[in-house]
Formats: structure tokens, sequence, C-alpha cells
């Protein structure tokens, strides 16, 4: 079989398009910090001049919402369906907000006029931080800010350096991590009242986010392709080669030997061995990325500059831009399917149809021109069971659509 790897776009594009990236009417050109979801369905994306996005179809089309400021919002955390956590900052100070319907109201919880908020992190449903950056070294003490009530009220907390904190990753109420510039990283492991300083010997670049996957082993990203790992709770860290000098800046790891880094430049790190070892998964973009988050093993998403939203549906080896699409035009039916599915053009387009079924791997293993058939009935005994892309090409542009096999007959 034939193997081609390429990026597919959920938008109306003159020809089918191989090893390159097309770019979408954007719905925003706002920068974005920061995407979470809420559950396979339903995410939200922040950014600059208080930009809100949600989706609510898994990324296939996106509405703003109202934050009630044009403050940079610089991150988004969700606790669960209704309750979600957004820190943002600017000239005029800080402010949190928090929704309790599900992101449809967001109302100021604390407003600060010294901080620029960075990150949020929760230990539990109730007990959470956020961390910031400071206007002179005098307000450092007020750049960590805790909650005890799942975000309704916030105190400051002393931060022990006089220091911009970029990231921060709790493990549960007590345990906490925060990195920021000059390559700071302390630890708290009562709360937040006291603080541990440590800094690399000889090291002082910046350091923008942190991630533990268990109460021992963890990850910090930064500046001129930094990765660091440590095994020992960070008693001790080692660096890890990335085999880029691109400003690295948000961790997400689904698994604790399987994750995801990204960066300046379009960059997209994967590793499958614990942070041992990355490489790099093609984005198809040059636009800065600067938060990453997975609903699953397979489907993830990247946000960032210019109102960049990406999407992978296969663990990164297939990235898809999906900014604002349009409606489907086709249908596939059943899917899942056993051995044989009905494509239906629900829009009647072109005469001619060119269908192209890819494994996750981006192998191609089925593709057939159609001509003035509608529905198009496909047998597909010879697929295995498993999840395959399904690309569907017009003299109007592409659509592409997920297919499930089950219960296959040739397994």
């Amino acid at each position: 079989m034939k193997k081609i790897y390429f990026q597919l776009i959920f938008m109306l594009l003159p020809t089918l398009t191989y090893g390159q990236w097309s770019k979408l009417n954007p719905l925003t050109t706002n920068n974005l910090f920061s995407i979470d979801f809420v559950n396979a369905s339903k995410g939200f994306a922040v950014g600059s001049n208080g930009i809100i996005l949600m989706t609510s179809d898994s990324g296939l089309t996106w509405s703003n919402q109202q934050s009630g400021t044009t403050m940079q919002l610089s991150s988004v955390y969700f606790l669960n369906d209704s309750v979600g956590i957004i820190a943002a900052g600017g000239p005029d100070g800080g402010k949190i907000l928090r929704t309790s319907d599900g992101g449809v109201n967001w109302s100021i919880r604390s407003n600060t006029t010294s901080n620029w908020f960075s990150d949020i992190s929760f230990g539990d449903d109730n007990t959470g931080f956020v961390v910031g950056d400071c206007f002179s070294a005098s307000e450092a003490a007020q750049v960590i800010l805790k909650t005890v009530d799942g975000g309704i009220s916030w105190e400051a907390m002393l931060s022990p350096v006089n220091s911009g904190l970029k990231g921060c990753y709790f493990l549960d109420s007590n345990t906490g991590y925060a990195v920021g510039y000059e390559g700071y990283l302390i630890k708290t492991t009562d709360g937040g009242i006291s603080w541990e300083i440590s800094q690399p010997s000889g090291f002082d670049l910046d350091l923008f986010d942190i991630l533990f996957t268990s109460f021992t082993t963890g990850y910090i990203s930064g500046a001129a392709g930094t990765i660091m790992k440590t095994t020992d709770s960070g008693a001790t860290w080692s660096s890890v080669s990335s085999g880029t000098n691109k400003n690295l800046y948000s961790i997400h790891f689904i698994s604790e030997s399987k994750g995801y880094i990204v960066g300046d430049n379009g960059v997209i790190l994967m590793t499958n061995d614990a942070g041992s070892s990355w490489k790099s998964s093609e984005s198809g973009t040059q636009q800065e990325l600067f938060s990453v988050v997975f609903t699953d093993e397979l489907t993830g998403y990247t946000a960032g500059r210019n109102g960049t939203i990406l999407k992978t549906i296969n663990a990164g080896a297939l990235f898809i831009e999906e900014k604002n699409a349009p409606a489907p035009n086709f249908t596939i039916f059943p899917n899942p399917a056993a051995d044989r599915i009905s494509i239906t053009n629900t829009k009647e387009l072109s005469n001619e149809i060119i269908v192209s079924i890819l494994s996750m791997e981006g192998i191609q293993v089925f593709k057939k021109a159609f001509y003035h058939e509608n529905p198009i009935n496909l047998d597909l005994d010879m697929l295995q069971k498993g999840i395959y892309l399904v690309a569907i090409q017009t003299r109007e542009g592409i659509e592409t659509q997920k297919l499930v096999i089950q219960n296959n007959h040739s397994d």
C-alpha cells in the first residue's frame, strides 16, 4: 500500500494538498495563549484582548464568549463541566475570572493592580493556585494566589522569589511546583505556606511550564529548547535533548510514557519513552504555539499566535487546522460500521467525487473516483477493525471525517 503523510484541513480547498498547510479564514486573529477541554466535545481557548472561544463539537466550530475584559487571558482551567477559571493580566493589573455555568457567564473573583497572572493549577476540586508576574520587586509577594473554595475567593501567598512565575503544577492540595524567569523553580509541601527555592547550577534561562506524571516524575520546558526531567520529586533535575533551540511553552502528557511539548515556530515535540527522547511532529505552521491539551489517547489540540488552533486525531501523526470549519457536506452511515458504508452528498455539489481512506498512520488504503453517484456505497471488508480518515474530494474542495470499523469479518 502507498504511504502518504500529509495534513488535511476541515475547510473547502481548491485541491487536496499533501505535505503542506493552507490557511482558513480565521475566526480571530487574536493570540490564543491557553486551551482546555471539559470533555471530548466541549472546549475553550483564551487569549489577547479578552477573547474566549468555545466549541461544543470537538473543534469543528468555535463561537465567541463574553469575558467582560480586554485584558490578556493567559490560562484557562476547568474543574468540571460547570466550573472554570481564567487567569488574566495587563497594564492595569491582574484578574481571575470564574464561571459556574459551563462558560456561559464569567465573573471577576480577584482583581489586583500589581500582577499579571500566567497559569492555574488545582490540586483537588477546591484547592487551586494562580501564579504570575509582578511589575516591581516590592510586589513579588503577590504573584501567588490560593483558593480553597473552588475559585470563589482568593488570598495572596508569599512568593520566595523576586521574579515572575510562568507555570505551576499541583499534585494535591499541599504539594506543588512553580517555575519562572531566570531558571527559578520553587516547591511547596504545605499548601503554599512555605516554599523551597532551587535553581540548577549555572542555569538562568527562563522556564515556562511544569508538569508531573507522578509524585516522583516531572518535566519542565523553557527557553532555547530547554527540557528538564526529575525522577526524585524535584530533588534533582537532568537536562534532556529536545533537538531544537526554540522556546518551549507548554507540556501535556496523556500517560506516564507519552507526552507532548509545543513552542515557537510551530514546534511540536513528542515522546513515547517518558521523556528520555523527543521527536518532532509536523505541525504545518510557523506560528508560535502556546498551549497543548489532549482529550484522549488520539485527540489533541494546540493553540497559538494569530488565532491558530491545530487538532490531531491520531496522536500527533496528523494535525488538522480548525478555526471555523463549515458544516459537513457529506454524511457517512453507519458509523461505526462493519464492512459497508454509504456516503451521502447532502448539498448536491459536483458530479465527480474522489473518496480516499487512510489509516491513522497516514497509509492510504482506498481511493476511487465516483461519477453521478449519490449515495456512494462502499464495500470495506478489506479494512481491519480500527479508526480511519475518510477524505472526500470534489471540485469545490475536500472534507474529512473519522470512520470507525468494528467487528469486521476479516479480523
